[in-house]
């Protein structure tokens, strides 16, 4: 933690003592309420990782992270400060009347606190502070302790500021839940609590205006989920292919088309120049749809150029023949643009 000035928590000690904290908080400029405010920080971090947070993490098997605020993970950081900061605003409301200890007066009030500002929260997220289901939504899924469970982990969960990945609801949690609440722990599999959060939704819409207040809109307030990068083998990250916005024939298409133009000009140059057909032909249709081309037109319906033998085909003189009468056809005809020839027909 930063260091603070000692001056300004031995103050925070004395206006605390004499039951003026609060009032002295309330009346400060903004400069000094920063000054109070960080030097409760350092009164009241220590008393919350070890009345709060120290135990929360041991039950979470997170023994490292319990043996000190500097061990904290990642994502257990973000929930320490959460914790202080409710603490420090509880300590600057509440400190009216005189306390001789803080310390201990902080560990007394610190669960308080952190639930108060929980239910703050949620509030300002329009979830319900209480989010115990009602009598008539209990009547509605029978009754069953537990669908009535998961009604409840439902109604906590869109009030709290935290995303289940790319899901909307964290279904493996809840599947282990599932299986310490009923016992069953080879029906409690994801797609059966899927399954029953539909069936709760589904209760819970019977009351549309009361679903929209306390699940929708709450749920609103979540970040978006967001996917995560695919990897390699190796562990190395890529970013994905660019989202196509065509259907892949509509693309194969499109490639056949651009193919196609291109090889009718290099055919209408090299005839005009007078070449023979035939030869030009053969050349310019091995090149521009022959095996070695990294365009993949390929997507059904369409066949894969790449796997036809162009040059095997076309050497079929009858085949030859009509391709070539094709070209000249298409090259004879006019622009559909300026009405003007496309090219001379050639007669050599």
């Amino acid at each position: 933690m930063s260091a603070t000035d000692p001056c300004h928590i031995e103050r925070v000690r004395v206006l605390a003592g004499v039951g003026l904290l609060s009032w002295v908080y309330a009346a400060a400029t903004e400069e000094h309420k920063y000054s109070l405010r960080r030097a409760t920080f350092e009164i009241a971090w220590p008393v919350v990782f070890q009345r709060l947070t120290r135990p929360l993490e041991r039950q979470r098997g997170h023994l490292e992270c319990a043996t000190h605020v500097t061990h904290l993970a990642a994502e257990c950081v973000d929930g320490f400060h959460d914790a202080v900061e409710a603490v420090v605003g509880y300590v600057l409301r509440r400190s009216t009347m005189p306390i001789r200890e803080l310390e201990p007066w902080i560990a007394s009030r610190t669960n308080a606190a952190t639930v108060d500002q929980h239910r703050v929260d949620r509030g300002a997220r329009g979830a319900l502070q209480r989010p115990d289901p009602p009598r008539w939504l209990r009547r509605a899924l029978g009754e069953q302790p537990w669908l009535v469970e998961l009604a409840r982990l439902v109604l906590v969960w869109v009030g709290i500021p935290v995303t289940a990945g790319i899901g909307i609801w964290p279904v493996d949690a809840w599947a282990d839940r599932r299986a310490a609440c009923t016992g069953d722990a080879a029906g409690s599999d994801p797609r059966a609590v899927r399954f029953e959060i539909e069936r709760v939704l589904a209760a819970m819409r019977t009351r549309p205006d009361w679903y929209q207040k306390y699940v929708e809109r709450p749920l609103g307030h979540k970040p978006a989920p967001v996917a995560p990068l695919p990897q390699t083998r190796d562990g190395r990250y890529f970013d994905p292919p660019a989202l196509s916005l065509v259907d892949p024939h509509e693309a194969g298409d499109v490639a056949m088309r651009e193919l196609a133009a291109a090889a009718l000009a290099e055919l209408d140059r090299r005839l005009s120049r007078g070449e023979h057909r035939g030869p030009v032909v053969l050349d310019v249709l091995t090149t521009v749809f022959g095996a070695d081309q990294p365009v993949d037109p390929g997507q059904a319906p369409h066949a894969d150029t790449r796997n036809l033998d162009v040059e095997q085909r076309l050497s079929d003189p009858a085949v030859l023949d009509h391709v070539i009468a094709t070209v000249l056809t298409i090259l004879s005809e006019p622009h559909r643009d300026d009405e003007e020839p496309a090219g001379r027909r050639p007669t050599g």
